[in-house]
């Protein structure tokens, strides 16, 4: 097939068909007449729809005649390849939209102001200038506008930033931190104040108490009462605000249930007795580090802990004295025979390096005891006390016959020195002056 000028004919020999051969459809169709198998091309359309523009009339092919027809009319999606067509529609028409939404996602949106008034921080450490941050909640579910101003002060603040009527767009759910600076020094050392929330139509939607201390930082926060640091409490502790006062400042509903009862005062006074602990732990750790090399350091203290081990040694531990006669001071603990002092070993230096380590634990509990009212005035001894054989083994074995100072160690000789305390020798029995 051609197309043709309008006018033109085109004449094709036709070939005589074989009396064999069938008969095709290109034979049925060139029995027509010449010029009638070629009607309604896309010419002849183009020809009638210009003629009918030409005349004024409306086109009845082409789709400039129906729609607006732009430049990007024809899309075509580059992932997917497909081709499509955009026109725009003038007419009326609707849309079914299908939306899935749990049911606990559905509320109503009201017009009611909605805000929280939910943390509030007081600086007044300056005597010039006090800045308070007031922390807004939009707790609705649209956007709404909020001012701040202070409210049934007990004292003039002054001027503030409070003061400039402002509208601060929140979007629901969100926080807005409001800051106000008092440039004047503050006329009283106490101040009771209380914040007011507004709406964009001056309505009062929250109203909090605060309190400011001159020289101090205060807080409110969340449920809890206005604390400051330097509060007679310790540790900025919780005062919970009434339901009244809850619901005031733009809580909804009751107040927290606490998950158990009220013991930061026990814990604290629990964690100030084990840093205590701790810290005579350290001191002991160092005293029994320290005795391992000086001997003075680490017998200082324990005779008045370990009191009756003390008096009930029965010769000395050291090498170099184990042949002296065990020299005892008037209250019956064991001394050094030429010094005088009790600077003489009387546990095993394990034991010792271990009572140091909690001697001052153990030094804090025996004054203690010591400090209470006892039972008795005075210890009973027995009679048979002085018959008592206090030699061991091992000072059987240092003091032997064959040993020089046998002589001295058989003997038991009691004399009172002249010189410092009254210093005695027993070789034998432990001698405790009634």
């Amino acid at each position: 097939r051609s197309l043709l000028p309008h006018g033109h004919t085109h004449h094709r020999p036709v070939r005589p068909r074989s009396p064999s051969r069938p008969r095709t459809r290109l034979d049925l169709r060139c029995q027509h007449e010449c010029g009638t198998c070629l009607r309604n091309q896309p010419l002849q359309f183009w020809r009638e729809d210009k003629k009918a523009a030409m005349e004024g009339k409306p086109g009845q092919h082409f789709l400039n005649n129906f729609i607006s027809v732009n430049d990007q009319t024809i899309l075509q999606n580059v992932s997917s390849g497909q081709v499509v067509m955009k026109a725009p529609y003038y007419e009326h028409y609707q849309s079914h939209i299908i939306i899935e939404l749990k049911a606990d996602h559905i509320d109503i949106i009201t017009d009611k102001s909605e805000g929280q008034i939910t943390e509030v921080y007081i600086d007044a450490t300056s005597n010039k200038v006090t800045i308070i941050k007031v922390v807004i909640t939009n707790m609705g579910l649209a956007v709404d506008y909020f001012g701040v101003d202070f409210a049934n002060c007990s004292y003039p603040l002054g001027p503030s930033d409070f003061d400039k009527p402002s509208r601060d767009e929140i979007p629901p759910q969100h926080r807005m931190t409001y800051t106000a600076t008092i440039s004047t020094p503050l006329s009283h050392r106490h101040i009771d104040c209380n914040i007011a929330l507004y709406n964009m139509d001056q309505e009062l939607v929250a109203q909090r108490h605060i309190t400011i201390e001159r020289g101090e930082r205060c807080m409110c926060m969340w449920h809890c009462q206005c604390v400051c640091y330097n509060n007679p409490r310790p540790g900025l502790l919780c005062s919970p605000l009434s339901t009244k006062d809850y619901n005031r400042a733009g809580f909804a509903g009751q107040l927290p249930v606490k998950t158990g009862s009220n013991c930061s005062t026990f814990f604290l006074v629990l964690q100030g007795l084990l840093w205590f602990f701790f810290f005579l732990l350290l001191l002991g750790l160092i005293k029994a580090l320290l005795g391992l090399c000086i001997t003075y350091v680490a017998l200082w203290g324990l005779w008045y802990v370990m009191t009756d081990e003390a008096r009930s040694l029965c010769c000395y531990m050291e090498p170099n004295l184990s042949c002296y006669p065990l020299v005892r001071d008037n209250d019956g603990f064991p001394i050094h025979p030429c010094t005088y002092t009790r600077s003489v070993h009387f546990l095993p230096w394990f034991s010792e390096f271990v009572l140091n380590i909690f001697f001052f634990i153990c030094f804090a509990r025996a004054c203690l005891c010591n400090s209470l009212p006892r039972k008795a005035s005075s210890i009973m001894i027995p009679d048979n006390y002085g018959m008592r054989h206090h030699g061991s083994p091992g000072c059987s074995a240092r003091c032997g016959p064959s040993s020089p100072c046998y002589s001295v160690c058989s003997k038991r000789r009691r004399y009172r020195l002249s010189a410092g305390a009254e210093a005695q020798i027993d070789s034998d029995p432990l001698f405790l002056k009634g």
